[in-house]
């Protein structure tokens, strides 16, 4: 944390961890997630509260143990962990599966050879994600298709020289956007 020792305070955030209540789990996670990083031996004593925390009932307190596996866990932490994450993949709530996503990125990236483990969960996940998210943004951007080609159209055909202009081509940024848009919309 800026250079500043932070020994003073690292098992005050293991406490904090240990608390019943989410807002003292919520600011010890936070506080984990700035202060340590995966060399910290600290760690290790967070680690039997964040595998109790994955298994909790409560989705906010199994988020905030994800968030921390997939920014801050090493080897050994993502080998203990490696069954309860496995386990959230297959939620039936998004918000888990897609933090459970990131913290099983961060175990294949420190433990290798357990990818095959997440391969096809991950595979049925992103899928899943797909055609939710084509089927539910899609029809409404179509919609400004016209508007955004109409806009392209007179930024490539201008000939009044603005603010935005670089190189004698204008608003160069807003046109790249505009085609990624049309690339996205189809």
């Amino acid at each position: 944390m800026l250079g500043y020792p932070t020994e003073f305070g690292q098992m005050e955030v293991v406490k904090l961890i240990a608390q019943a209540d989410y807002g003292g789990k919520r600011i010890g996670y936070l506080t984990l997630a700035v202060v340590l990083d995966e060399t910290h031996e600290v760690l290790t004593l967070a680690e039997n509260h964040i595998k109790k925390d994955l298994s909790n009932t409560n989705s906010f307190v199994q988020a905030i143990a994800l968030d921390v596996v997939a920014n801050v866990s090493g080897e050994d932490m993502a080998r203990d962990v490696l069954h309860e994450v496995e386990q959230l993949l297959d939620s039936p709530n998004m918000y888990l599966r897609r933090k459970a996503c990131l913290a099983a990125l961060r175990i294949v990236k420190k433990a290798p050879d357990h990818a095959e483990i997440f391969l096809e969960k991950m595979q049925n996940i992103f899928q899943e994600m797909q055609t939710e998210q084509g089927e539910a943004f899609l029809p409404k951007f179509r919609l400004l298709i016209t508007s955004a080609v109409r806009v392209l159209k007179q930024l490539v055909l201008a000939t009044k020289i603005t603010d935005q202009d670089i190189g004698g081509v204008s608003d160069p940024f807003l046109q790249i956007k505009l085609l990624q848009f049309l690339r996205l919309t189809g």
